[in-house]
């Protein structure tokens, strides 16, 4: 029996079963607690597309996409907890109302884990 992990996304993310993929797991964003804690960006390495929210794609300083970081760089202060390189073996996206205002989209991904790191 292989380890795997439940990895619960607040994005969709609707990666095939059976792609490698690589999620990075970010701690609390430097000087805020909430709203970056524990949230991860997967790279689907089958075919390079990589997945994650809207925070982790602009600059901290700036609300404008078009102030993103390039391809390949995230942002500064945003600190890497954990590195988990494995294969999908289950793809779930759900949907579903918060609130009556806002229709929100999840993943859980399950990842059969080939590799796990930590920094430092």
């Amino acid at each position: 029996m292989s380890r795997h992990i439940e990895l619960p996304l607040r994005f969709c993310a609707p990666i095939p079963i059976g792609h490698e993929i690589m999620v990075v797991i970010h701690g609390a964003r430097a000087g805020s607690d909430a709203p970056w804690a524990h949230e991860a960006l997967v790279v689907d390495l089958t075919t390079g597309i990589e997945y994650g929210t809207a925070r982790q794609f602009r600059a901290p300083s700036s609300a404008r996409f078009e102030d993103a970081p390039p391809f390949d760089e995230l942002p500064e202060d945003l600190p890497v907890d954990e590195v988990v390189r494995g294969v999908v073996s289950r793809c779930r996206v759900l949907s579903g109302a918060l609130s009556d205002a806002a229709e929100n989209i999840w993943t859980v991904l399950r990842v059969e884990i080939n590799a796990r790191t930590s920094p430092g």
